[in-house]
């Protein structure tokens, strides 16, 4: 996987409006990335953060 794909990926995730559970964050993602496969999204203990498990990479969205 390119640099560029994390990248782009954590700019769309973060602008992406109105998430408002684990199933909404996956189609969110996966609606957005065409290929994606998110393997799991847990909402972290930290307000309105949630970690997006995509392989073997982690990524980091706010619910905004």
């Amino acid at each position: 996987m390119s640099l560029r794909l994390p990248a782009l990926f954590l700019a769309a995730a973060f602008t992406t409006t109105g998430l408002a559970d684990e199933a909404s964050v996956r189609r969110g993602v996966e609606g957005r990335f065409d290929g994606i496969k998110v393997d799991s999204v847990t909402k972290t203990s930290y307000a309105d953060l949630y970690e997006i498990v995509v392989g073997e990479t982690l990524f980091y969205t706010m619910r905004r």
